[in-house]
């Protein structure tokens, strides 16, 4: 069965979230300068 901690903990959800949230701008910067490559930001109603 999953782990479900993550969203029962707000501690731990909050510790993913930034993690996740440092991950996006580092791979955001990787990719500006390239083309051909498609992204969906999270919650940009795309």
């Amino acid at each position: 069965m999953a782990d479900v901690t993550m969203w029962e903990d707000k501690k731990v959800k909050a510790e993913f979230e930034a993690r996740a949230k440092a991950r996006f701008g580092e791979l955001q910067a990787e990719l500006a300068s390239q083309t051909g490559v498609v992204t969906i930001e999270p919650k940009s109603g795309d």
